[in-house]
């Protein structure tokens, strides 16, 4: 390994390996000194770097030449030793060493070839041999920060472990720990903390890494608060946030590659990867997905989870959980639901059904899901709701009570009309007191008002595209926000998506095909007949 001494810049010693820099006296680029620079090894084994006007820049000291009165050059010999282990170190005739190149730790281990595998401190221009044998190692360059085999951790400056602690870059990863060791794992590429009692502490890998989002520097340290949340980098990133209420404990267990977090409920509370076979914050379950005891339906600010043997919606804002009943006439231990082709089955740990329900239809679009427009969880086949919690509630009392009415157009004294079938436009008509066609009634759910056909109750009047058309009212929430402005007689529709409000108005445009009986949205003009709607009686 070659010492290297360059004249023309003031640094004083390179300890290379290949093209590596492995010690400096880090003094380049001083601009106040001249060269050409010297390089001298004084007979009382001391290291001085000077320039071309005899200047000192740089020395090393020997302590002895304080402490003695005598010339300790006329009873000493001092050797400048360059090792094969790449460190450079002044000894005397007695073999102590007086001063080291590189830094000396407080507590080091060596292999059979007598190299550095731990260490208690690592910084730059270090390096840790491998323990593992294959002659693999880590370095700390002062350009690149720490380097592993094929990548490095540039803003890494130093590691130590010191007073049972350990640091990077001075900020504190590992509090009260003893007998600590940092060493490096050449066939994994990682660096390791361990100790007598634990096999691994702490663990850094160059070559396993996860990508998140909005993080921009490497993650050296991963916590896990009381109140459930996950944060790297000493609390500066929150990886998770605890969604619902903070449980008496928590643990992060270690499944194959998967991290997760679980709660003393048995709650999945978070997961690196997926939970047996889907996310563990899905809002939507397929035939096949996993729905087991600790696992949930994630909907944002409410889920619904299997826990204790039961079945709960939890409402995340009010922090309130409300028992499903899920079967009319049996109870047990419920552990698991199975969404099939035509089905969904509530057993037990001993895979018997506690409720079934069923389709006559089979469909592999069969689905347990998050409608969120109704903050409900509802499980749905060829595009019919079978079943959904919590029922959707209606201020019109039993269906047999609805109260049908007539809306129409004090322009064209004719009335709204809807088609059998789903898609078709809705328009104005005469009226027919035998046909279905012309009644229709507002139903309000979740305080939002909806009109309905008498045709059929999952018929709504919606607005897709700009158009005035019937559509299933279960399939289109927000499309179908229709309500009666009754002081102005407006049939009004509120767009959720720019909070606007238009009104229902004929078209009457010679230039237009569809004038003489379809409908579209305008702005609300009370002086505009033509988007008058007045509410009458059936006969």
């Amino acid at each position: 390994m070659p010492l290297a001494f360059e004249t023309k810049q003031p640094v004083v010693i390179y300890n290379k390996e290949n093209t590596r820099t492995m010690w400096s006296s880090l003094t380049a680029e001083i601009e106040m000194f001249e060269s050409p620079y010297t390089l001298s090894f004084s007979p009382i084994g001391e290291l001085i770097l000077r320039d071309k006007n005899k200047f000192i820049m740089w020395e090393t000291v020997n302590a002895d030449s304080f402490k003695n009165t005598a010339k300790i050059e006329e009873t000493q010999e001092f050797y400048l030793i360059l090792s094969d282990d790449g460190e450079l170190y002044i000894e005397d005739k007695h073999n102590s060493i007086g001063v080291h190149g590189l830094v000396v730790p407080k507590k080091v281990k060596k292999g059979e070839y007598d190299r550095i595998i731990t260490a208690n401190n690592f910084t730059t221009f270090d390096r840790l041999i491998s323990y593992n044998g294959g002659g693999n190692h880590i370095y700390f360059s002062n350009k690149h920060g720490l380097e592993f085999s094929d990548k490095a951790y540039k803003s890494f400056k130093s590691l130590s472990l010191l007073d049972d602690n350990f640091y990077i870059n001075d900020e504190l990863i590992i509090k009260d720990n003893k007998n600590m060791e940092l060493s490096y794992d050449g066939i994994n590429d990682k660096l390791i903390i361990g100790n007598e009692t634990t096999d691994i502490i702490w663990e850094l890998y160059g070559k396993k890494k996860y990508y998140l989002k909005d993080l921009n520097e490497p993650v050296y340290s991963m916590t896990l608060n009381t109140n459930g949340d996950i944060t790297l980098n000493n609390n500066k990133y929150i990886l998770h946030k605890e969604y619902y209420i903070k449980d008496k404990f928590y643990e992060l267990i270690m499944k194959g590659y998967n991290l997760i977090l679980k709660s003393n409920t048995g709650e999945y509370k978070w997961a690196l990867g997926n939970i047996f076979n889907r996310p563990y914050n899905a809002n939507s379950l397929k035939i096949g997905d996993s729905f087991k005891e600790g696992e949930m339906l994630y909907c944002g600010d409410y889920s619904m989870i299997i826990l204790n043997g039961k079945l709960l919606y939890r409402d995340h804002k009010s922090k309130r959980s409300t028992e499903i009943k899920y079967s009319p006439n049996k109870s047990g231990y419920l552990y698991e639901i199975e969404i099939g082709v035509n089905d969904i089955n509530f057993k037990d740990k001993e895979n018997n059904s506690l409720n079934h329900i069923s389709s006559p239809n089979q469909s592999f679009n069969s689905k347990l899901y998050c409608d969120k427009n109704t903050r409900s969880i509802v499980w749905k086949i060829n595009n019919t709701i079978k079943w959904r919690y919590p029922e959707i509630s209606s201020n019109n009392g039993d269906l047999q009570d609805k109260k049908y009415i007539l809306l129409c157009n004090k322009y064209y004294q004719k009335c709204l009309y809807a088609a059998n079938r789903i898609g078709s436009n809705v328009r104005y008509a005469d009226y027919s007191k035998t046909l279905k066609n012309f009644k229709w009634y507002f139903e309000i759910i979740n305080k939002k008002s909806y009109l309905k056909s008498a045709i059929n109750d999952d018929i709504c009047l919606i607005v897709d595209n700009d158009k005035i058309i019937t559509g299933k009212c279960s399939e289109n929430i927000d499309k179908a926000r229709i309500s009666y402005n009754e002081p102005k007689n407006y049939i009004e529709y509120f767009n959720s998506s720019n909070k606007q409000y238009k009104c229902i108005s004929g078209i009457d445009d010679r230039n237009n095909r569809n004038s003489p009986q379809y409908l579209t949205l305008a702005n609300c003009n009370k002086k505009d007949e033509k988007m008058i709607w007045e509410i009458k009686t059936p006969n």
